[in-house]
């Protein structure tokens, strides 16, 4: 994959991350937060309206994300990806791949919770120890050729009607589970909820059509178990 795929890899499949704002005195903020990078290539938050960074946010939109495997030992040496830009106050509608991944958290939104989407202007991708380059936000934050919607049937597909599938793709991966299910999917992987914890599984090769997902799906459940 070139630079910009690898970077576009990294960021849909990252689900948690570091955001980091401006108190309205200047003092800088960080917290952790759970995020979903959308089909429109922008990264949606939930934040709670008495939450020290929406605040900060409502004084200040500018902000940045930092992302990284936090399953790594060394973090200095893993891949990882800040992300500089602002955010948006969006409708909820526009928050359902966030809640694919995070279902439990649809019922905060009947508290002081909302949805922003972060819109990257550049980014600092590092895929390793002293590998660094800056990015263009309009790269790595492009459009899906496939929308929500379509992602959506997909998905319902699948758990719908290949419950054996899904369990081949999370043997594949080594994980063990009572339960499983297909949140999500994009051009670099699925995202399964293994007894209710999302799961990032990579695809060998990008797809980057519906049916190129697709074929790629048919051929995982065909593969060999290790």
């Amino acid at each position: 994959m070139t630079t910009i795929e690898e970077a576009r890899a990294f960021l849909f499949g990252a689900c948690h991350g570091a955001l980091a704002t401006r108190q309205p005195d200047g003092e800088p903020f960080a917290s952790a937060t759970n995020l979903v990078a959308d089909n429109n290539g922008r990264v949606l938050l939930l934040v709670s309206r008495l939450a020290e960074h929406a605040v900060n946010l409502d004084h200040a939109p500018e902000c940045s994300l930092l992302l990284i495997n936090r399953d790594e030992a060394d973090w200095q040496a893993a891949p990882r990806m800040s992300l500089v830009g602002g955010v948006d106050v969006v409708d909820n509608a526009e928050g359902e791949r966030y809640l694919s991944l995070f279902p439990h958290t649809r019922e905060y939104l009947a508290l002081d919770f909302h949805f922003l989407a972060f819109r990257i202007s550049k980014v600092r991708w590092i895929p390793g120890f002293a590998k660094a380059c800056w990015l263009d936000g309009a790269d790595v934050g492009f459009p899906l050729t496939f929308d929500h919607g379509r992602e959506m049937a997909m998905v319902r597909h699948m758990n719908d009607d290949h419950a054996d599938a899904l369990r081949h793709y999370m043997a594949l991966a080594g994980w063990q589970g009572d339960e499983v299910s297909l949140a999500a999917l994009d051009s670099w992987g699925m995202w399964l909820r293994v007894d209710g914890t999302p799961r990032r599984l990579a695809f060998a090769e990008p797809a980057f059509e519906a049916d190129a997902i697709r074929d790629t799906l048919v051929a995982m459940a065909r593969q060999p178990l290790p």
